[in-house]
């Protein structure tokens, strides 16, 4: 059980490193933050109903709420990383950031 746990938060932060990645460049090469910030929601939420096509879609919405709420969380008690630094990718609280029984995908 505990490597699972440590295996879904290492996929995490892995996820974590290379979006963060890809928005750092994206910003380098001078996409608009408001244009780059609202294609990301929409990609994750399209993404979502896809992989979890013929099951709640509510689930979706709950998983990419979820994600705003822990980054909202991380950025308002002064967790949040760096976008460039080496462990910046990683969420601070990890998987607990995740509330049990969320669909990841």
């Amino acid at each position: 059980m505990e490597e699972e746990r440590d295996d879904n938060e290492q996929a995490l932060a892995d996820a974590m490193t290379c979006a963060r990645e890809f928005v750092v460049q994206q910003l380098q090469a001078g996409r608009r933050t408001d244009a780059l910030s609202f294609a990301l929601a929409f990609i994750a939420t399209d993404l979502g109903l896809h992989v979890t096509q013929g099951r709640d879609p509510l689930g979706v919405m709950r998983t990419a709420l979820q994600g705003v709420l822990a980054a909202a969380d991380a950025f308002m008690v002064g967790r949040q990383p760096e976008a460039s630094s080496d462990t910046g990718a990683a969420l601070r609280r990890g998987i607990d950031a995740v509330p049990k029984g969320t669909v990841l995908h």
